[in-house]
């Protein structure tokens, strides 16, 4: 009979093992084979340097609202798995007659997969309701951009090739199909980190509280369109935040994730 208990005992402890794990890793993605990145600087520059955080803020929800990216504080360098991510930011930042590079970057083990961090948040911190609920809200609002993050540095070795972005004088963007390719690139299979990044504080400077969650969640202080939040916002709100639009230099805090210029 002892041993009975002994063996349900051993099944119950190996149960709760996989359960962990399974829980942990559930929404894990294989790395993509390639991921971009756009930047005011020149290939010959790049090539030579490779891109280096500002800082060392490793927090999930400060980068993602942009806060330690305004502060030049974070420790994450943002890069997008999606082509399509890369010519819609295009489209919505660059300036008349300017030139920008989207350069393409193979992904290793310091870089990690910003939605699958933002959900695993969500679901682990049941105890921080406003933690979880700030990372459902950045979540919903910036996951089409598909990020993956890299920690502190990415190195020219990475970096396979660049090709130019520009646009001329009515805005109109065009990406040169010309691939400058990088000679110090090394081949090799892309990785990224299956540990999810953390979030260790709310984000009240960045975020609105609006009413019920359910109806009026919690968002960053900026959508895509440069406006709070994509969808539940009163037109009397969307008008008042919306005035943030026309302000001289303002550029959005979620693209600027991606497109960080002279740094």
């Amino acid at each position: 009979m002892q041993e009975y208990y002994i063996d349900k005992l051993l099944v119950f402890i190996i149960l709760f093992v996989l359960i962990f794990i399974t829980l942990n890793t559930a929404h894990a993605i294989p790395p993509p084979d390639i991921v971009y990145r756009i930047d005011s600087r020149p290939p010959n520059q790049i090539f030579a340097t490779g891109f280096q955080s500002w800082g060392d803020d490793e927090d999930l929800l400060r980068h993602v609202s942009g806060e330690s990216i305004n502060n030049r504080t974070s420790a994450l360098i943002s890069t997008t798995s999606n082509w399509m991510t890369i010519e819609q930011m295009a489209r919505t930042l660059m300036g008349p007659n300017t030139q920008a590079w989207v350069y393409a970057i193979r992904p290793s083990i310091n870089f990690h997969d910003i939605n699958g961090s933002l959900i695993n948040s969500n679901m682990q911190n049941a105890e921080n309701i406003n933690i979880s609920r700030q990372s459902l809200a950045l979540y919903r609002t910036y996951s089409w951009q598909e990020e993956f993050a890299a920690y502190n540095t990415i190195t020219n070795r990475q970096i396979h090739y660049a090709q130019a972005i520009t646009s001329n004088a009515e805005n109109f963007i065009t990406i040169s199909p010309v691939q400058i390719h990088n000679a110090a690139y090394e081949q090799r299979a892309p990785q990224i980190s299956h540990n999810f990044l953390n979030a260790t504080n709310v984000i009240i400077p960045n975020v609105y509280y609006l009413g019920d969650f359910d109806h009026y969640p919690v968002e960053p202080a900026h959508g895509f369109d440069g406006c709070p939040g994509p969808h539940h916002k009163s037109n009397s709100l969307r008008k008042n935040f919306c005035k943030i639009k026309s302000m001289e230099n303002t550029i959005n805090i979620g693209i600027r994730r991606i497109i960080i210029t002279n740094t």
